[in-house]
């Protein structure tokens, strides 16, 4: 049983350290995606306002 107690023990710290770097991973793609829309948004901005 402890074999089994320890396997599931390094499951769940395997998930948590997976979780961890998923959401990692998501708000880096999110602050990617919202400083590429505020470029995109500002050099539009910038084209319309020198026209």
């Amino acid at each position: 049983m402890n074999m089994s107690d320890g396997m599931m023990e390094r499951m769940g710290s395997m998930m948590g350290a997976m979780g961890l770097t998923w959401l990692l991973v998501i708000v880096l793609l999110v602050l990617g995606i919202a400083a590429l829309v505020k470029l995109l948004f500002f050099a539009h901005c910038g084209i319309q306002s020198d026209g």
